[in-house]
């Protein structure tokens, strides 16, 4: 199992709003029944506490209903700077897809590769 680091703002949902990204929600579905932990991380922090979309009610709303409809559960990181740098000494993949765009990759893929390489010698 993995660990995801996912960001929130152009990678998980369109910059701007709380609307998932085309494909997003089957790739979290995969990632949770293949019983790997998400961890959502954003840079909204204090300075938007009130903003409509990305103050702290309106991000616990989307990721209530993320739990709620589709049980989907993760931890959140908020207030948390770019570029952001993973240590690990168990193995590590980092992925930077473009902002709003589809992504080229597949989770559970990912998590495969890191724990094969993980044991490499």
């Amino acid at each position: 199992m993995a660990a995801f680091f996912l960001d929130i703002d152009g990678t998980l949902v369109k910059h701007g709003t709380n609307e998932l990204m085309p494909g997003r929600l089957e790739q979290l579905k995969a990632a949770i029944a293949a019983k790997h932990q998400i961890i959502f991380t954003t840079r909204r922090g204090p300075e938007f506490m009130h903003h409509p979309v990305y103050g702290r009610a309106p991000t616990e709303r989307f990721l209530r209903s993320l739990a709620l409809d589709h049980g989907i559960e993760a931890q959140v990181l908020y207030d948390i700077q770019s570029p952001r740098i993973v240590v690990n000494d168990e193995g590590a993949v980092a992925m930077v897809p473009e902002t709003n765009e589809p992504w080229k990759f597949d989770l559970c893929l990912l998590a495969e590769i890191a724990q094969k390489e993980a044991v490499a010698p």
